[in-house]
């Protein structure tokens, strides 16, 4: 895998520390949604993905649980598609919505047209998850685990470790790591 730190999408890059830089983009669910409509949870996860991604598609029960195992704690998982549709017609905004439905997605799930997004958090690949404190500031960035393909073999579980570190009021001891996925498909 190439060097996904290479800055080559972004000259400031979202570093450990760093504040959510903002967005608004459009859901699944035909509502439209900011970082500011999250604003009562503890904890943002959010997460680059794309339906045509064997990578994304292991995760898609993970994430699921994810939320639901964290959603009475106020953790917020919100999934970004920044996949060119022109490039890849699997990622359109129209199959994110039957995506979305057959995996059953109990969180947010937005389509980033103009990749705008996923440039401004310097995101290189699907999946990569973006771990955010009340406060907003980034305390994670990487992948989800260390096993994509066997979720029975993981051994370390990067996000979950990371929002529990947050909610206990602990420093996040595994801040980054090389997410592991197919690359985001960029517009030229």
């Amino acid at each position: 895998m190439a060097d996904v730190r290479s800055g080559l999408f972004l000259s400031d890059p979202l570093k450990i520390g760093d504040k959510i830089r903002s967005f608004s983009l459009k859901g699944v669910d035909g509502k439209s949604y900011s970082v500011h409509d999250f604003s009562t949870r503890k904890v943002l996860v959010i997460v680059f993905i794309s339906n045509n991604s064997r990578y994304s598609q292991a995760y898609n029960s993970r994430l699921v649980g994810l939320q639901t195992n964290f959603e009475d704690k106020s953790v917020q998982v919100i999934a970004i598609n920044s996949n060119d549709e022109s490039y890849s017609p699997y990622d359109s905004y129209y199959s994110m919505v039957e995506y979305a439905r057959k995996a059953g997605f109990n969180f947010p799930y937005l389509k980033d047209r103009d990749q705008k997004v996923a440039t401004s958090f310097d995101a290189v690949c699907t999946p990569e998850a973006f771990v955010f404190d009340e406060e907003r500031k980034l305390r994670y960035r990487g992948k989800i685990d260390d096993n994509w393909s066997n979720p029975k073999a993981v051994r370390v579980d990067y996000v979950t470790i990371a929002i529990k570190q947050i909610l206990a009021g602990r420093h996040v001891t595994i801040q980054e790591t090389t997410p592991l996925g197919d690359p985001i498909n960029w517009t030229y």
